[in-house]
């Protein structure tokens, strides 16, 4: 098979959709795919893909391309790299170049014959002490090869097996897994250790954590950074989590190996940790950018680094993170989740998840833990603190929230009607802040871009006053819509087909409403802004009815909650 027949194949297997879904989560969109770009960081969605053609486009940083020129700029490939990047992905023949895909594939294959070395090892006498060490944590002969675990014997092993198989181990010294004496002699520096082979996205392995058995110090370590291993970028169990987590759409996300290791045996198989270091905007932006993911559970340690770490990949997902929805396991009397699975079971730990914190509540509670009680500043500044994480939960958990916000209220000493009412106070500052930092552009053919409703009800009103023909469409669809402020007084002249006269402030209002009408084609633009009305005043009126749903049922206001269930009904089922 030629070159150009591989890349032929590939272009006619691959569906784009399913691909750029292993990065962004996409939600369908009439003809396309929708979602946050992958290329850069955005907080509502401007990237689409066509399933029909097969290409993407972001209308922010305009980049666009097939598949080819996605997989280039997301794994830094040229063309030649990517095409044999998703042949080797999507297991389509090779033709015969004799030369690699990857300028590193070589390392990647020295390396995947040491973890296979370091795992077959481990079933030996020279192993003795690493085995009964696994024993003696639980660990099942079932697991240790779903992880491929191994042991690392006398410095010198893996070298010579290396040399062995016609490979040159010193090409591991510039990636850190062996390492080189001033006499020239080449030594494993994992010698002596369990071992734990990181596998990244691809399911290649990148590197080793290695495990002391003695009284060695550190009592872990992992390969140092290199040209293929960044451990800031990287989650230990990813491989073996990653169909679990597309399934379940959910990852729990740990601190240690033995968590994660635990809990798969367990059965519990979303879990992944990062590599002993704190959580990192890489490591965000992987959870953000994997289109799979619907919700993150932390289940860090239950000490004062574990909660430390916790609040502060806390703060990270819910700044940059406000499509997933973030919960805290808290562990009680357990130090980690593998002792509390050890001691209770998988169920035990399941039922943590079910009742798993709000991201509010686990900041709450640590800022009552050493406090019995409140002064009015400290009341105060507390709710600041608060204030943001109660507003995402309010808006895309509403059944949840509505649920827990008595007992958020209760802590702070307010009742709960105040503490809503402040929430809606930051809602109503934010939506004004967005109209007033962004621009709505000229395009609005993705009608997921939410720049704030105020400024799409304006520039609707500035295209129908620009071109009436509009005009009537609009009246028969949404003669009894509500605009904001000012909007709904031009609205009422365009109902009653009527112009101010001049000296009427709300005519100067007119003409710069016409003035800044966008420039692009009227029916692509009148029909994105109708979309993007219907869909925002649906959800809002889905979330504000779901809410009172809840509150109803707190209160046993039976009729009142049938009532609210029917309106909910119809609602729901308009097209």
């Amino acid at each position: 098979m030629s070159f150009q027949e591989v890349v032929e194949k590939i272009r006619n297997r691959v569906d784009l959709v399913d691909l750029v879904s292993e990065y962004t989560r996409l939600k369908k969109s009439g003809r396309n795919y929708v979602g946050l770009c992958p290329f850069h960081n955005e907080k509502t969605p401007s990237f689409s893909v066509s399933p029909e053609k097969n290409l993407y486009y972001c209308f922010g940083c305009q980049k666009g391309g097939d598949i080819f020129s996605f997989i280039m700029e997301k794994e830094r490939l040229n063309f030649k790299e990517a095409v044999f990047y998703l042949a080797k992905k999507y297991n389509i023949e090779l033709p015969e170049t004799g030369k690699a895909y990857n300028k590193n594939e070589h390392l990647y294959r020295m390396l995947l014959l040491a973890a296979k070395f370091y795992h077959e090892i481990l079933k030996t006498e020279a192993a003795g002490k690493a085995r009964d060490y696994l024993q003696s944590r639980g660990i099942t002969e079932e697991t240790v090869k779903d992880f491929m675990l191994g042991f690392a014997p006398s410095a010198k092993a893996l070298p010579a097996f290396l040399s062995s198989k016609g490979y040159n181990p010193g090409e591991l010294v510039k990636i850190g897994i062996v390492t080189k004496s001033y006499s020239g002699n080449l030594h494993d520096r994992f010698a002596g250790r369990l071992i734990f082979p990181i596998f990244d996205r691809e399911g290649r392995v990148v590197g080793f954590g290695g495990r002391a058995l003695g009284e060695e110090k550190p009592k872990y370590f992992n390969s140092p950074q290199s040209v293929i291993f960044d451990k800031g970028k990287l989650f230990y169990g990813f491989k073996q989590a990653r169909t679990t987590i597309r399934e379940k759409r959910q990852a729990i996300l740990v601190e240690g190996y033995f968590d994660v290791i635990s809990l798969h045996q367990a059965g519990v198989k979303n879990a992944i940790a990062c590599l002993g270091t704190a959580f990192t905007e890489e490591h965000l932006n992987f959870l953000k950018n994997y289109g799979y993911i619907e919700e993150i559970i932390l289940a860090y340690d239950s000490d004062q680094a574990g909660e430390k770490a916790a609040y502060r990949a806390l703060e990270m997902l819910v700044r940059a993170s406000a499509d997933l929805s973030i919960k805290i396991i808290r562990l009680g009397e357990f130090k980690d989740p593998d002792e509390l699975i050890k001691n209770r079971g998988a169920t035990a730990f399941l039922e943590e998840i079910e009742k798993a914190k709000t991201p509010a509540e686990f900041l709450l509670e640590l800022e009552l833990k050493e406090k019995s009680s409140l002064n009015l500043n400290e009341q105060r500044a507390l709710l600041k603190k608060l204030i943001p994480y109660l507003v995402l939960e309010y808006e895309k958990t509403p059944a949840l929230f509505a649920e827990r916000i008595g007992g958020i209220a209760s802590k702070l000493k307010m009742s709960e009607g105040a503490l809503v009412d402040e929430i809606r106070r930051e809602i109503y500052k934010n939506e004004e802040k967005s109209l007033n930092n962004s621009s709505f552009g000229e395009n609005i053919t993705n009608e997921h871009k939410n720049y704030g409703l105020l400024k799409v009800e304006s520039e609707l009103l500035g295209l129908l006053l620009e071109y009436p023909e509009y005009q009537k469409e609009f009246l028969n669809d949404f003669f009894f819509y509500e605009f904001q402020g000012k909007n709904q007084e031009v609205f009422n002249y365009l109902k009653e087909n009527k112009f101010p006269d001049r000296e009427d402030p709300l005519y100067s209002y007119m003409t710069y409403l016409r003035i800044n009408c966008p420039e692009g084609d009227p029916k692509t633009l009148y029909e994105g802004y109708v979309r993007y009305l219907e869909e925002h005043y649906k959800k809002q009126q889905v979330q504000r009815l779901t809410l009172e749903i809840s509150l109803a049922e707190k209160e046993g206001n039976w009729e009142k909650l049938q009532l609210l269930l029917n309106k909910l009904q119809e609602l729901t089922q308009k097209n």
